[in-house]
């Protein structure tokens, strides 16, 4: 990062005169005011939970959060058989419970029977639902970020009557990689506030340094024109102007102070995720980045620096 970076311009700074301001209907005052409450609290959020210390995407992992002093809980949602929303990440129960399913081909009571693991060992931690986490985020008065990878009519139906049900417009926010879930989140509700999920070449690697490639040489090679058009739609600020979106939730190695400023500009929110060193953690505070971390020690010292 070098000095050249242009300055930094936060949401907070653009005041307009009231006679400048354009009327609005309630729904878009309703989101601004539900952006900025949100934002105004999020510092710090439990990517999963806490990974290290519980089973992740459990309830115990969010209490852990909460104890570790984050404001804001990570989780990532699937649909069963029986289009039942359960926190889950992967497509499969296989790396997290003591059984081997596929989420999507296996019946919500089929998964409650199942046990989540940590560090290989079994607990006594269920695969909660979508219900429950938000329940635990209405009591404790937390925010949370909702990954989602299924754009499916059955899955923006259910996060948006369970964000409704909780009234959770100001606390809760929908985010992906896939641009048709805000697209189609705003479709049904547009005071639900979204995000578009970004790393660099997510579409053709599989993991954050790019060194494992998802595809074979010549279809990877389609997906990464894919990612650089994705790219630059996302740091031109096109595509989040385009789906309406709150928020860019970035991955760690791809901020730059001229993407927050870009963003700050254009009235979104870039979110960091996941920083798992305290100095950078730091970092990014410093520029008003909110992020998500697996670490409560990342937790206690934003806290700390409050």
């Amino acid at each position: 990062m070098t000095s050249s970076a242009p300055p930094l311009y936060y949401p907070d700074t653009f005041e307009i005169e009231e006679d400048d301001k354009p009327s609005q209907p309630p729904s878009s005052r309703h989101k601004r005011e539900g952006s900025r409450s949100f934002f105004g609290r999020f510092k710090v959020g439990g990517h999963r939970g806490v990974i290290g210390a519980q089973p992740e995407n459990s309830i115990a992992a969010f209490q852990k959060a909460l104890d570790s002093g984050a404001d804001t809980i990570e989780l990532d949602v699937m649909l069963t058989s029986d289009k039942k929303a359960v926190i889950m990440h992967d497509d499969t129960t296989d790396r997290t419970t003591n059984g081997k399913r596929v989420v999507e081909n296996t019946s919500y009571e089929d998964i409650r029977r199942l046990r989540l693991i940590h560090n290989t060992q079994e607990t006594s931690e269920k695969v909660p639902t979508l219900d429950e986490a938000l329940s635990f985020v209405k009591k404790n008065k937390l925010n949370v970020v909702i990954d989602v990878k299924d754009h499916s009519e059955e899955m923006v139906n259910e996060i948006s009557r369970l964000i409704i049900r909780y009234s959770l417009h100001d606390r809760a926010i929908v985010s992906s990689f896939n641009p048709l879930v805000p697209f189609l989140i705003k479709k049904a509700d547009d005071r639900i506030l979204t995000g578009i999920t970004f790393r660099r070449w997510a579409w053709s690697t599989l993991t954050e340094d790019d060194s494992v490639k998802r595809h074979p040489f010549y279809i990877n090679w389609l997906y990464g024109v894919m990612d650089t058009i994705n790219y630059y739609g996302i740091i031109s600020m096109i595509t989040p102007s385009f789906l309406g979106t709150e928020m860019i939730l970035a991955n760690h190695l791809d901020i730059s102070p001229k993407l927050v400023s870009r963003a700050f500009h254009h009235g979104f929110q870039v979110v960091s995720w996941t920083s798992n060193s305290v100095a950078e953690a730091k970092f990014y505070r410093s520029i008003k980045v909110p992020l998500l971390t697996d670490l409560p020690e990342v937790m206690n010292a934003v806290k700390g620096d409050e």
